[in-house]
């Protein structure tokens, strides 16, 4: 399966990119003046899965207005997210069967 480019949470859709190079201190980034994600390029599978979503976790926290984010925090709710779609697929298609009403109820 290809690696996802981009992504939407409610306030737009933004970009996932895939440099050879990222602080080496990192796996992946987010950059709320954009939006946009970087992962590292060479990672395996299960590794980039769990970074694309830990950055997501940055970006919806940071669109909800919390901008001070501790990674203990950030990493613990990204093991529970992955967690969670592993091993509930049919809730996930569930909610994605219902046309965005459930998104709409939120707002």
């Amino acid at each position: 399966m290809r690696s996802p480019t981009w992504y939407k949470i409610p306030i737009g859709k933004f970009k996932i990119t895939y440099p050879s190079k990222i602080s080496k201190y990192s796996y992946g980034m987010y950059y709320a003046k954009n939006g946009n994600i970087e992962i590292k390029r060479n990672l395996s599978h299960n590794i980039k899965a769990q970074t694309i979503v830990h950055e997501i976790v940055h970006a919806l926290c940071t669109s909800k207005g919390f901008f001070k984010q501790k990674e203990r925090d950030v990493e613990m709710i990204t093991e529970s997210v992955v967690h969670f779609i592993k091993e509930n697929p049919y809730i996930i298609k569930y909610i994605q069967s219902n046309d965005n009403s459930i998104i709409e109820s939120i707002k």
